[in-house]
């Protein structure tokens, strides 16, 4: 099961959030991951615990290093800044 059927059977208004998801889509710019030392979706964790929650880039640093990652919190600054400048083009 991919996570647009697990989304949709989420909803209430399957529609509405199908045009959401695919304007949402549409607006954002594509991001690279080339030259990264960690996978892509390692960093996008790091960057979904800043973003919408309350962290510090220390904060989300001891999370991931609980899950057994040693990032620093200057790289995962890093990632925040750049997924903002590429989220605001």
């Amino acid at each position: 099961m991919g996570r647009a059927e697990v989304l949709q059977g989420h909803c209430q208004d399957n529609d509405m959030a199908g045009e959401r998801r695919r304007r949402y889509a549409g607006s954002m710019a594509e991001i690279s991951y080339r030259r990264h030392r960690f996978p892509p979706v390692v960093i996008q964790h790091a960057v979904w615990l800043y973003l919408p929650f309350t962290l510090s880039h220390r904060d989300v640093e001891d999370l991931l290093a609980e899950r057994g990652l040693d990032i620093s919190y200057e790289t995962i600054r890093s990632w925040v800044l750049k997924r903002r400048e590429r989220k605001f083009q």
